[in-house]
Parts: structure tokens; sequence; C-alpha cells
């Protein structure tokens, strides 16, 4: 597939998010695991925008170290959501950020993400008409 080709399926990956899932007022609890993992995907997703819009310019230079940000804000949001203990999440609501001996320790997170590759896997379903 051309880039072109390939940006323009992302496009209809934002617009089919935007319409599916941006408005969406899924959390009450401002300080649930849950509030704090989407607040993660939403970073993530919002990489995925300027990585596309970057490409779509062709900047790809400056689009690549965004993909590493994407993927860290993406499995940071999983950890939070599926992993972290409540003294973890009391940490990064307090600091904004995961306790030093999990950032450099990244086994951990590793090891922790391998008890939900099932849940993962169920993830990675492409929006409709992406099959």
């Amino acid at each position: 597939m051309r880039i072109q080709n390939l940006v323009t399926k992302s496009n209809e990956l934002i617009q089919w998010l935007d319409e599916h899932v941006y408005d969406l007022n899924l959390i009450e609890d401002a300080h649930s695991r849950s509030r704090l993992a989407v607040s993660c995907f939403y970073v993530a997703l919002e990489h995925h925008r300027a990585i596309v819009l970057l490409i779509s310019h062709n900047l790809h230079g400056s689009a690549r170290p965004l993909i590493r940000i994407l993927f860290d804000a993406f499995i940071r949001g999983l950890w939070l959501y599926r992993c972290a203990s409540d003294d973890d999440l009391e940490y990064f609501k307090k600091k904004d950020k995961l306790k030093k001996e999990i950032e450099r320790g990244g086994s951990t997170i590793l090891n922790s993400l391998r008890a939900v590759d099932q849940w993962l896997s169920a993830l990675v379903m492409p929006p409709p008409g992406w099959a």
C-alpha cells in the first residue's frame, strides 16, 4: 500500500474514532482506574492524529519519534487499567508518572502485560471496513 493510501485509511480511522469514541462519557468517577487508563489512551489517539498529519505533509522524520510515544502511552494506559496496584494508581494520580522502579524495570510491566495477552489480542480488532 502506498503511503497516501495508508494516510487515507488512517484518516478514516480518525473519523470513525471521532464518531464512536471521543464524545463518550464512560467514566463517572474522576479518580477511577478506568479514568486514568482512558486518559492515557486518549493521549495515544492524539499522537496517532499527529503522526497521520505529519506524514500527510511528508514530515516523516518528525512523525517517527511519535510512534514510540504513542506506544508508551498505550502500554501505560493498559498497565494502569489491568495491572497496577492501588498504590501504583495513587502514585500516578499524584505525580502523573509511574514509579521509577516501574519505569526502569520495563520487564515488570511486560511481565504483567503477559498476563493480559488474551485481553490485548481482543483489542486488536479493526473498525468496520478495515479487515
